[in-house]
């Protein structure tokens, strides 16, 4: 990742943070951090941080790090933040409605990664 896409791609994770509401939130401050570390390496945060969020579990019980841990996981990655956010927009609106244990942002994630 250059130097150029990684400025549009922060940009773009910085307005969809705004943007967002609830867990989304949660989501893009992850994402944030991991495209930060994808784009600066190890001289970015520690390693032990890295091997906390790039392995959070999808059963996590806390629903802020393990969302935390998908948005990381998508900037890590190299996932375009324009791509995830059209993803988003079809998952359902009311997230209260939905089980912990199957969070949107893991299913997102999965599909996400088999392309």
């Amino acid at each position: 990742m250059d130097e150029e896409q990684f400025k549009l791609w922060l940009q773009r994770a910085t307005l969809f943070q705004k943007l967002a509401n609830g867990t989304d939130v949660d989501f893009w401050v992850g994402y944030v951090q991991g495209l930060r570390r994808l784009y600066h390496g190890e001289a970015f945060g520690t390693a032990a941080e890295h091997n906390l969020w790039s392995t959070m579990p999808d059963d996590e019980p806390n629903l802020t790090r393990r969302v935390q841990g998908a948005g990381y996981r998508a900037g890590f990655n190299g996932i375009d933040p324009a791509d995830l956010f059209l993803e988003m927009s079809d998952e359902p609106e009311d997230l209260d409605k939905l089980s912990d244990a199957v969070h949107p942002f893991a299913q997102l994630l999965a599909r996400l990664e088999e392309r």
